[in-house]
Order: structure tokens, then sequence, then C-alpha cells
């Protein structure tokens, strides 16, 4: 047996252990790598459950809505991932090397002991479709409510893309947008405005969290095209994959002042 395999064999198993502690459920006797996405995807749908999520399926997307809607005025949070395909998880590789860091359970926890209501979109497909989709579910649950969204990587990119569509109606509904290192590469120049006071995006970068970013700084390589309206700061980690976690913070610390972005 040569020891390349031994050695793959190693990593896949002590990958799959660190995930099966993570979510509180045993792992199966055999634990190739291409089960722990299976398990993962099984303990964060229990997770969920056990939080008193409810799934709603559409063609595209699921969405996991809390059973008792909050009835506080606080707005609606909806959690939207990247291209991840595991249901709450933020990065696979981040959740297998550093638990909780890589999923969504930090920010639906954080926001349930807030009062807010909570909403996670997970895309059974990429593309803008999905994500219009899924927000049209989350307008029928409750047509009072207004949204704060929080977004990572593509799903800030499809984020881009609706709002080239989107109606006023649904437009004036949107608190804020908190983009976690968001991959979009174009703004639609008509709601300039609106994105000055209403889009964050805390990119991947070697300064400090909380720091004023230039989108057109070449350094920054952030692969913009025309002009950025939207506001960029550091979200205080140089990695795409632990943007989420490390802008936390400063994401509630900004739900918390009311003011939006």
């Amino acid at each position: 047996m040569s020891r390349f395999f031994v050695a793959t064999t190693l990593v896949f198993a002590l990958s799959f252990g660190i995930a099966a502690i993570l979510f509180r459920s045993p792992a199966p006797a055999s634990s190739p790598s291409k089960n722990i996405g299976a398990h993962m995807e099984k303990a964060s749908l229990e997770r969920l459950e056990s939080l008193g999520f409810d799934r709603r399926e559409g063609s595209r997307v699921t969405v996991f809505t809390l059973s008792q809607v909050s009835t506080t005025n606080k707005p609606m949070i909806i959690l939207i991932p990247g291209a991840n395909p595991i249901t709450a998880i933020w990065s696979r590789r981040v959740t297998t090397s550093h638990g909780d860091a890589g999923t969504m359970f930090p920010y639906i926890e954080n926001a349930l002991k807030r009062g807010y209501s909570v909403v996670v979109l997970q895309p059974k497909m990429e593309g803008v479709q999905y994500f219009a989709e899924g927000m049209a579910m989350v307008a029928n649950i409750n047509e009072e409510s207004t949204w704060e969204i929080i977004a990572h990587s593509r799903g800030g990119l499809y984020l881009m893309e609706w709002l080239f569509t989107v109606e006023k109606k649904t437009l004036d509904r949107i608190s804020a947008c908190h983009l976690l290192d968001s991959v979009h590469q174009l703004e639609p120049e008509t709601l300039q405005e609106w994105l000055e006071t209403h889009v964050v995006n805390f990119a991947a970068s070697e300064a400090p969290g909380g720091t004023r970013l230039d989108p057109t700084d070449p350094e920054n390589d952030f692969h913009v095209w025309g002009k950025s309206y939207i506001e960029w700061r550091s979200a205080g980690h140089e990695t795409h994959e632990f943007t989420p976690s490390s802008a936390m913070e400063m994401v509630f610390e900004t739900l918390d002042s009311g003011n939006g972005k």
C-alpha cells in the first residue's frame, strides 16, 4: 500500500470526523470523501429543524423559514450562500477545518437572540433565476416585512443581477444589503443613489476589518467592471472563504445600530 494512499485516507477520515463532531452526529462506519457532503447536509437540516425552521420547496430553490415568524418590527434577515450546494454552509472547506466558522449557524443564532426572523435561501441550481424565485417566495411569507440581505460570493453576484430587473415596490422593502466578498462585476447604474446608501461589500483584504477600500485600486483585485457605487470595506481576512465569519461582528454592529448599511 503506497504512502500516498495511506496519507489521503487519513486526511479524508480526519476531515469527516471533524464534520461529524461539528454537527453532533456520529460518522458512519464507512466514511469516504464523497459522503462528507451528504453527512453535512443531513446534519444541517436537523439543526435547522431543531431551531424551528420549516422548508418550502420551489422548482429552483429551497427556502427555510421559521415556523413562527417574529412579531417584532425588525427586518427579516435573508441569508444567501455562494455556489456551495450544502444547506446553511458558507464553505465546506472551512466547515471541515474550522467548524461553525464555515456555516450560517452563528449568523442564525445571533439573529434569533436579537429577535429577528431569519430566512435561508438554498439554491437547487446556479443563476439569477433561483434568486428571483427565492425572493418571490420570501415576499409572500410576510407581505409587510422589510429585509436585511446577507449574501456571500456568488450570492452577491446573483443579487446584483436581480437588482437590474427588480420593481420599485420590492426594492423599497430592502433595508440594506451586506455582501460578504461578493464576486459581482457589474452594478446597475440606474440605482446609483440607492446602491450608495444601501449596499456594503465586506471584501477579502489584509487591511484591518472595517477599513474602507478603493475598488478601483489594482492591488485590491476586485475585478469590478466600470464604476462601483456601493461601499467597500475590509472583511478583516484575506481569504475569500473566511470572510463570512470574519465580517459577522461588523454586520451585526450595523444591524444593531438600526441604520441599515
